[in-house]
């Protein structure tokens, strides 16, 4: 999946006032508008403006749809795919970016590979692992021979594989990847950055599910410093992290340390994300189960209440 722009306001302002010029100076259904509308609802959706993001794509697929341009309808799906994402709608996350892939197979589409790989997050998601393990190898058929096996979107996508792979009892296979990708990360990306982050993210839950809280728990712990220089506070990112980490801390037996852990992630998850989100799902039953191996399952019947 696209990853989370630069925390930056003035960045927000820029694209509202590029926007407000081309209205000015451009003939209202020319593709450089609709250019404009599909860059700034993108950045906008992912800095969490939802009702401008999805005002400014939804005018930039018209101004495409009317000047018959595939190739702007296709960016504008795959955009409106990420958002719908990002706000936990997997069906209409499926709609937006099968029909970004068609739209960009039937071109012959450079970028069919990013929306392949979009596509085979939204798949895995909805556990469907095996249209999941087919689209990510597809598409990185179509990213290795564009970048080379070392950039970063390669990188990234071998990660989403290796989460499937670890989810599917595939562990070693797993494991093996994520530690290619972090090397390769870190050799060329720099140790802090927050691609290496991720991966650490998902390193340290591999390890701490599979008992080894002693390898996965510093994983964790360092993750959570690199990507709160790069994440948001309030965002859901961070929050992913921390839910991590009391995975590795329950495995540690430190279970008030994980209860904080925890607590903290729901908090932020249910704010940023809402109650019904699958993240937050995840994050509630995690909770429940730390608290019956801690010994408490009054506490855990609480979190079985209906929300």
């Amino acid at each position: 999946m696209h990853q989370s722009l630069a925390r930056d306001d003035s960045a927000a302002v820029e694209f509202r006032r590029a926007v407000a010029i081309r209205r000015r100076v451009t003939d209202p259904a020319r593709a450089e508008l609709g250019l404009t509308l599909s860059q700034a609802g993108f950045f906008l959706g992912l800095r969490g403006d939802t009702a401008n993001a999805r005002a400014y794509l939804e005018q930039a697929h018209g101004i495409f749809a009317r000047a018959a341009d595939s190739a702007g309808i296709s960016e504008v799906e795959n955009s409106q795919g990420v958002l719908a994402h990002a706000r936990g709608d997997l069906a209409a996350a499926q709609r937006h970016f099968l029909t970004a892939v068609d739209i960009k197979r039937r071109r012959h589409d450079r970028s069919l590979g990013d929306a392949l790989g979009n596509l085979g997050v939204v798949y895995d998601d909805l556990r469907r692992s095996e249209a999941a393990e087919q689209t990510y190898r597809e598409a990185l058929a179509e990213l290795e021979p564009r970048f080379g096996p070392e950039h970063e979107t390669v990188t990234s996508l071998w990660n989403n594989l290796a989460l499937l792979l670890n989810r599917t009892g595939r562990a070693v296979q797993a494991e093996s990847i994520y530690r290619r990708a972090l090397a390769i990360d870190e050799r060329k990306l720099g140790k802090d950055h927050p691609n290496v982050g991720r991966t650490l993210v998902n390193l340290s839950l591999l390890r701490c599910s599979h008992g080894d809280a002693s390898a996965g728990l510093p994983m964790a712990q360092r993750a959570l410093a690199i990507l709160s220089k790069e994440s948001p506070p309030d965002g859901w990112q961070l929050a992913a992290t921390r839910n991590v980490m009391g995975v590795c801390l329950t495995t540690a037996k430190r279970y008030p340390e994980a209860e904080i852990a925890f607590t903290q992630a729901l908090h932020t998850l249910e704010k940023a994300l809402g109650p019904a989100h699958w993240r937050t799902d995840s994050t509630r039953a995690r909770l429940r189960r730390m608290y019956v191996a801690w010994g408490k399952p009054e506490r855990a019947a609480e979190l079985e209440q209906p929300r």
